[in-house]
């Protein structure tokens, strides 16, 4: 080396001098591929790989600094001939041996911490030039500043760069799969999903309109599909029409039945207990009215009695009736008779008839009223009623809590009869009927409405009009949808709905599916039952490029592409018509196929971000190492003794 000053040194320091001559390059230069694979190698082994040639090579007759200085040469020329070439080697090589290590190292290559990286990036930056410095331990270790400090830099930044861009691109599997749909992990599931995915309901409210009660099948969403599926025949088909021929049948007694638990029936039909309340209404007349069936009214009463059935003729003839019934009994004798279309009393009539004549000027005001434009002559019937009453309470005192105790047995059985009733008529009328009901909050007689409206539920549903009347029942835009709320205890009423509109969709999916001609729907969804949608067309709605991803995606899809077999069809029915939420739940939540795809996806996106980072990080800290290598060396060389 030649003697140089302390000046010399400086100047030659400043100005980045070097006294190395740079070969030139031959113009037909063409690097071999001996060449390129040993710039991958000192990519791949931190910059050491020439020494370990030339090493190895010395082990036979070959001089080791000879050997070492052809490499480098070699090297060198290929970076100066074809750099971006070189430096995508050397890269790929520091890549593969990231992709080499991360198994083992599980992902700690890439460290949580800015400091942590910093610190790997120093070190890795530092051993790379190291290894790729020439000359002795001094020309070396000049190297390491330069490379250590480029790592330390660049690490932190490109971690979390390729991190992020790694998380990107996480984002986007995701985003796919939910663009796709959920695929099952069995061909089966990916139908039921692709169906069901019309519904635009969450797997939950699915699931759980099957607990409620109801089937797949008998979406009306789902019509064609299932026509089209039900078409095909084999044992698939032959299960749909098993179902929906049973089905509404099945679906109106499970409302029957929560009707009748809802309003207080026993599971037996009602017309036992009509008949029960007139046996009731009877006794307790009998047992109220016992101390009143001998002796006589007095004068006030009898003449009252005399001047309303010549006031109101139309009560003569129900009394004539009502005592006819009992001519038979030896032991009655006769209270009047008619003559010359005069009513003659033959006898005084005891307290009970007296109250019978009273009850029958009731029933004829009642029945003026009910007539349209009878109300003036009621008003007149109903005040001369009124006048008996009076007379008949001021002189019998104790007959008046005797017609108070019949009284509530004849309003259970008038209850019951309104509500048999209900659905009669006009349903205005029969709502305000039973406000006044509810607004009396006599519970006996609430009780026995809601038996009488049982009563004539379970007559209608065995009329040949029971779909239609179900349906009316639960449309809340008729009237006897209406009465049946009002009716209904609070706690019943959404039950009560919910039964009536799983049996309206069941006799409709019947009509549907198998009571009408095929659709252009219907044809359509034929052609397309059991395919599936590519997931890369639609990822490429997200992406610019999205390659990679789109071609494991069409394999899931290749997978999936082919028609169902007969026993897949039978399998996608058996879900379609289960009421099984379990089984129906596991179905719709299979997402086994496009997880694994996800989580494959995810682990190349890993390994490839940690490959990535020292691919970055090595040879950014090499050519540092190049440029400040010269100048340390320099400054170590003014440092050393003299």
């Amino acid at each position: 080396m030649s003697t140089e000053t302390e000046a010399e040194q400086l100047r030659n320091l400043l100005q980045g001098s070097d006294a190395t001559s740079v070969k030139k390059i031959p113009e037909n230069y063409k690097a071999t591929t001996a060449t390129k694979l040993k710039t991958v190698l000192q990519g791949l082994s931190f910059g050491s790989s020439d020494e370990i040639e030339a090493f190895v090579r010395s082990l036979g007759k070959q001089d080791y600094d000879t050997v070492l200085q052809s490499i480098r040469s070699d090297l060198s020329m290929f970076r100066e001939a074809n750099p971006l070439q070189a430096l995508a080697l050397e890269t790929g090589g520091a890549a593969t041996s990231a992709l080499l290590t991360a198994p083992f190292t599980g992902g700690a290559s890439l460290p949580a911490s800015a400091a942590r990286m910093a610190m790997v990036g120093a070190a890795e930056g530092g051993a790379y030039a190291f290894n790729t410095g020439e000359g002795g331990f001094q020309e070396r270790i000049s190297r390491v500043p330069g490379g250590a400090a480029t790592g330390a830099v660049v690490n932190p930044v490109a971690a979390t760069a390729l991190r992020k861009g790694g998380d990107g691109l996480k984002a986007l599997v995701r985003s796919a799969r939910n663009l796709v749909g959920r695929r099952g992990s069995t061909i089966v599931n990916n139908e039921i999903q692709r169906l069901v995915n019309k519904l635009q309901k969450t797997p939950e409210e699915i699931v759980q309109d099957i607990m409620d009660g109801r089937i797949l099948v008998e979406n009306k969403t789902l019509a064609a599909a299932v026509k089209a599926l039900r078409a095909q025949g084999g044992e698939a088909g032959d299960l749909i029409n098993t179902t929906l021929t049973n089905r509404p049948s099945q679906t109106r007694k499970r409302a029957a039945d929560e009707i009748d638990t809802a309003l207080g029936g026993d599971g037996q039909l009602q017309v036992a207990r009509n008949q029960a309340n007139k046996q009731a209404v009877r006794e307790a007349e009998n047992v109220a009215y016992a101390p009143f069936k001998t002796g006589e009214v007095n004068d006030e009463v009898f003449g009252e009695l005399v001047l309303a059935l010549e006031a109101v003729p139309a009560a003569r003839k129900s009394l004539l009736e009502k005592f006819q019934t009992r001519v038979n009994d030896p032991n009655y004798e006769p209270l009047f008779k008619m003559k010359d279309g005069k009513l003659q009393f033959l006898r005084r009539p005891n307290p009970e008839e007296a109250e019978v004549v009273r009850r029958s000027l009731d029933a004829a005001a009642s029945k003026k009223f009910a007539k349209p434009g009878g109300g003036f002559v009621a008003s007149d019937i109903a005040e001369i009623a009124n006048d008996v009453r009076t007379a008949i309470d001021a002189n019998i005192p104790d007959l008046a809590s005797a017609r108070m105790q019949a009284k509530l047995a004849r309003d259970n059985f008038d209850a019951f009869d309104a509500g048999r009733k209900a659905f009669t008529g006009s349903a205005d009328e029969k709502i305000l009927q039973l406000q006044d009901l509810f607004e009396a909050g006599n519970e006996d007689a609430i009780n026995a409405f809601r038996s009488g409206m049982l009563s004539s539920i379970q007559a209608r549903l065995k009329s040949g009009n029971r779909a239609s009347f179900i349906k009316n029942l639960g449309d809340d835009e008729q009237g006897m949808n209406e009465l049946l709320r009002m009716a209904l205890p609070d706690e019943t009423i959404e039950s009560v709905m919910k039964k009536l509109d799983i049996a309206t969709e069941s006799n409709a999916a019947k009509s549907a599916i198998m009571d009408r001609t095929n659709t252009a729907e219907t044809l359509i969804e034929n052609s397309n039952f059991g395919t599936r949608l590519g997931a890369n067309t639609l990822m490429q709605l997200q992406m610019n490029d999205p390659r990679a991803l789109g071609d494991i995606a069409r394999s899931i899809v290749k997978m999936f592409g082919r028609d169902l077999t007969d026993a897949e069809n039978l399998r996608v029915a058996k879900i379609l018509v289960s009421e099984d939420p379990e089984l129906v739940k596991s179905a719709v939540t299979d997402t086994g196929a496009l997880k694994r795809l996800e989580s494959m996806v995810n682990g190349i996106i890993n390994l490839s971000t940690n490959a990535a980072r020292p691919a970055v990080v090595l040879p950014a800290s090499r050519m540092a190492a190049d440029e400040t290598g010269r100048n340390v060396s320099g400054i170590l060389d003014m440092m050393g003794p003299r």
